[in-house]
């Protein structure tokens, strides 16, 4: 079998199918045709993170081209997710408890109708919470005034 490059131009839209089993999405080709991409609503989020990483590796190219590194060079793991996670936008994060009580769920509320939920059990909560302040107090110190 032959292997095609599609080129994706913007997404149309999408929705629900199978009673919400499926999500389907229209991408829009550079030629002006559609095609529809339909997945299980339990791979979406997987879908997501893939294409995230894919988008982590082009943004390491592109800086590696713009430095005429050779690629050898080691970039802060950390600045590559802040970069592919701005590029989502998130307008709103909720976090409720699961319907187990073991966890919470986070939510990432991308545009209206579209989120990425991730479920974080109970014992990762110290862990994150630690995280979450360790990573504030630095960027309090980053961004307080020189005295």
């Amino acid at each position: 079998m032959s292997e095609r490059t599609l080129v994706v131009d913007d997404v149309s839209h999408g929705g629900g199918l199978d009673e919400g089993r499926k999500v389907f999405f229209d991408a829009r080709l550079d030629d002006g045709s559609e095609v529809r991409m339909v997945l299980p609503h339990t791979h979406v989020s997987a879908f997501l993170a893939r294409i995230m990483a894919f988008a982590g590796v082009a943004q390491r190219e592109r800086a590696e081209a713009e430095a005429g590194d050779d690629g050898d060079g080691d970039e802060d793991r950390n600045e590559q997710l802040l970069e592919q996670t701005q590029m989502l936008v998130f307008q709103q994060i909720s976090i409720s408890p699961l319907a187990d009580l073991s966890g919470v769920a986070i939510q990432f509320q991308i545009q209206s109708g579209v989120a990425m939920v991730f479920p974080l059990q109970t014992r990762f909560l110290p862990q994150v919470s630690a995280s979450l302040m360790k990573w504030h107090g630095g960027l309090q110190e980053v961004s307080a005034p020189p005295s």
